[in-house]
């Protein structure tokens, strides 16, 4: 019964994987339990001789919760600069029952999951990876109160990111609806699986510059904060 109850919280914890553009560190709690830590760091490149950005995801929990139950996943993203278009992307997972990789190639130049049926990311669309990078990259304006379709390992979802009409500044709620499910993977991650959850609420501060500092995940009683702590 109790490891049930820590996988579950773990599954929430990760849904608050932090949103940022540079190099950041945010500490995960769980009411005022510190339980785990997310380092996000980005590079400019060329991928394939278009100037792009890279964006990783590490993951990990801290502590005591790292013999309950540990995690240490790490997602790639590399975007087109000129555009929204996913130009790879990768995880690889490491957590209880499950150790996996998922990644993409491009194909004819469209994104492809050789692993998925051959599933094809579509132009446009965004992940949960990029649509935090444009959040943090001063780019909000053509995210924030607009309709965005989102990959999920080749599931289609429809993200709307408004404010919340109260007297308290940059506090947006995110909404996250199901568009087209193919269930290619059985089991994914935590992140993949707590993120899309359903009967969740999502909320996130922005500041005057365009920084998200702060997120918020309540599921029934539990609540879990993301806070940033630096910036390199």
């Amino acid at each position: 019964m109790l490891g049930g109850k820590i996988r579950y919280i773990f599954y929430i914890v990760f849904s608050l994987n932090p949103f940022l553009f540079g190099k950041t560190n945010f500490q995960i709690y769980l009411w005022s339990l510190n339980v785990a830590e997310v380092n996000i760091e980005t590079n400019q490149m060329n991928f394939e001789n278009i100037p792009s950005t890279q964006i990783v995801y590490k993951a990990q929990t801290k502590g005591i919760y790292n013999y309950i139950y540990k995690i240490n996943n790490i997602y790639e993203v590399i975007i087109d600069n000129k555009n929204r278009n996913i130009l790879s992307f990768k995880k690889f997972i490491n957590q209880p029952n499950l150790v996996d990789t998922l990644y993409t190639k491009r194909i004819n130049n469209k994104t492809i999951y050789p692993k998925l049926n051959q599933h094809q990311i579509k132009e446009n669309s965004l992940n949960i990876f990029t649509l935090i990078y444009f959040l943090m990259n001063q780019k909000n304006e053509n995210i924030l109160d607009e309709n965005i379709l989102i990959d999920r390992d080749g599931d289609e979802f429809e993200c709307k990111i408004g404010r919340i009409n109260n007297s308290e500044r940059g506090l947006y709620f995110i909404l996250i609806n199901e568009i087209e499910i193919n269930n290619y993977i059985e089991k994914t991650d935590i992140f993949s699986w707590a993120l899309f959850k359903n009967n969740v609420k999502r909320k996130i501060w922005i500041n005057d510059y365009n920084d998200l500092y702060k997120c918020e995940f309540e599921s029934g009683l539990m609540t879990f904060t993301a806070k940033k702590t630096y910036i390199k």
